[in-house]
């Protein structure tokens, strides 16, 4: 794609006390999207990923469409001018997607969203993912870059079908095991764990890991954001200089077993202390005061 092609981003809201946070964005970019009408999805961005393409408000294959959140700026503590300038560059670029992990701390800590999300209290992948034969992927350090579990994305069509064929493509996998596997359909339509809604099974918590794994089995050119100094400033404070050093170990790790040993030895004090690692969770999806 070339950068002729339109630009406009979904700011999905549901309640009225978050439509302020939309207010400081620029209207000729970020478009208010109302989903009040997802609240009862069990699968939660999958169904506004499906609904957004069967509005289909690509005019040309280059056009870029994105979807975040109304909470995105004060979740992901990325500076709004180094945002606008990430995607100023990446439109001057043949780029078919843009991607925006607000999981920052998440991603410096763990070698993929796979394992982040049976350390974070999903324990029912312990079941699902061997099952799906994706249990060894959960031990695979996976780029830095494609951690994307909670991701906010810009894309142009193409990848955006093609996210959703392949993740309704495992969520079919999942259902047929469903009906010959009686211990993997009690933990998958089991409640996931989440902490802000009980009633979630592991589906949508499935679909934000499946993403990372779409990342690294095709080929799109995609502009990834990575933190800036002053970004980890305004996110993590005093916590800031460890996430940095544990994102760039893990940057240049992939290929080098010394400085992955390194890397796993920083994180240690931190995975393995359930107090300390809930700290850096909260720093990642922190409270938004209303």
């Amino acid at each position: 794609m070339s950068s002729n092609g339109n630009l406009k981003i979904r700011v999905s809201w549901y309640d009225e006390s978050q439509k302020p946070f939309l207010d400081e964005l620029d209207d000729k970019v970020f478009e208010p999207w109302d989903v009040s009408f997802n609240a009862k999805s069990d699968l939660l961005e999958l169904d506004l990923f499906r609904k957004l393409l069967k509005e289909n408000p690509f005019e040309t294959e280059d056009d870029l469409v994105g979807v975040f959140s109304w909470k995105f700026l004060r979740k992901s503590g990325v500076p709004y001018d180094h945002l606008m300038a990430e995607i100023a560059k990446a439109r001057r670029k043949e780029v078919d997607a843009i991607i925006l992990n607000p999981a920052i701390a998440n991603n410096a800590l763990f070698a993929n969203g796979l394992e982040q999300a049976i350390a974070c209290g999903h324990g029912g992948f312990k079941v699902v993912f061997p099952k799906l034969e994706l249990g060894q992927i959960t031990k695979s350090l996976l780029p830095v870059d494609t951690f994307c579990m909670s991701s906010y994305i810009i894309a142009n069509r193409a990848f955006w079908c093609d996210l959703v064929r392949f993740l309704d493509l495992y969520l079919d996998i999942a259902d047929r095991l469903a009906k010959t596997d009686e211990e993997f359909k009690k933990v998958y339509f089991a409640s996931a764990g989440y902490h802000r809604n009980r009633k979630f099974d592991h589906r949508p918590f499935m679909i934000e890991r499946l993403v990372q794994l779409f990342l690294n089995t095709r080929m799109y050119n995609v502009h990834y954001l990575h933190p800036t100094e002053n970004w980890l400033g305004n996110k993590f404070g005093d916590k800031a200089e460890i996430v940095d050093k544990l994102y760039h170990l893990k940057r240049v790790s992939l290929n080098n077993s010394l400085l992955l040993k390194e890397w796993m030895q920083v994180r240690h004090p931190i995975v393995s202390d359930w107090p300390k690692l809930t700290e850096f969770f909260h720093l990642d999806d922190p409270k938004i005061e209303m």
